[in-house]
């Protein structure tokens, strides 16, 4: 409602399928909307899941978990049953 769009902030939701060249291919989903400021340079929270087209024991969903809305460039990614923290560029 402001005349300036600095301040403009926007949720993003819905799923996307890439396909490589050597046949292998991820849906991701984003689970929880993406909250995406525009005075922010990193996604602010929402939660995407990354689905390999083929499972098997090389194979695994993958999560990122961008957090609670701060604005910084930490974000969590789970394999399997395995958390780590990552820093986004």
């Amino acid at each position: 409602s402001t005349i300036t769009r600095q301040d403009d902030v926007y949720e993003v939701s819905g799923t996307s399928t890439l396909s490589k060249p050597n046949g292998n291919s991820f849906t991701a989903n984003i689970t929880t909307p993406l909250l995406i400021a525009r005075n922010c340079q990193w996604i602010k929270a929402g939660v995407v899941q990354i689905v390999p087209a083929i499972t098997n024991a090389n194979q695994y969903t993958r999560i990122i978990n961008y957090g609670n809305g701060t604005c910084d460039n930490q974000a969590t990614l789970t394999v399997n049953t395995q958390s780590i923290p990552i820093t986004l560029p």
